[in-house]
């Protein structure tokens, strides 16, 4: 017996958890969506994201008027030194500032960011499942891979993980190992 195509795949073990449940059809798309946080908390960096949660909202009892909207660019820009080379804190810098220029009514927050940055984390991570895909099976394969995962997004609450990296207490209980299913009836439940 074999461990499947997903065994050399050069991922994280959440991801590829992921991409076993693309693979196989015996998955349902709320069951692919089960390992999404997991994979999304494992790209993610929660130390960059209070540095631009605080840089957002900045303390507005030291000073008499509030940052503007540059000074506030600059100062989430200076924060992308302190984290090089990561794809996650790339992405969460570009949208806050992004935000922060473009915010049509009312200040910014982290919780206004991290959707758009998780939506952007979650293609690159298919974007890497889908080559392997590709790689292993051709092209029929990799549309598989994503339209399956594109299903697995669609059934996903990316308010879950937000709360959930803001609030140190509950990643522990969403970064837990989904269900697994062996396609083995269980049988009555006793």
């Amino acid at each position: 017996m074999t461990d499947g195509p997903h065994k050399s795949l050069p991922m994280n073990s959440a991801c590829r958890r992921l991409a076993e449940r693309a693979w196989n059809g015996t998955y349902t798309a709320a069951e692919i969506a089960e390992c999404i946080p997991s994979a999304l908390l494992r790209a993610s960096d929660r130390a960059a994201i209070r540095s631009v949660a605080e840089a957002l909202n900045p303390d507005v009892q030291t000073r008499l008027f509030p940052p503007t909207p540059i000074e506030t660019g600059l100062q989430i820009d200076k924060i992308r030194r302190q984290f090089p080379g990561s794809a996650f804190v790339e992405q969460l810098i570009s949208e806050a500032i992004y935000q922060v220029h473009h915010q049509p009514h009312g200040a910014p927050t982290i919780e206004s960011c991290l959707p758009r940055v998780f939506e952007a984390t979650y293609r690159a991570i298919c974007g890497g499942i889908e080559e392997h895909g590709l790689q292993r099976k051709g092209d029929t394969a990799a549309r598989v891979y994503r339209n399956r995962l594109a299903q697995g997004w669609k059934s996903f609450d990316v308010s879950k993980v937000t709360q959930t990296l803001l609030d140190p207490q509950s990643a522990a209980r969403v970064s837990r190992r989904p269900s697994s299913k062996t396609g083995l009836d269980e049988g009555v439940s006793l």
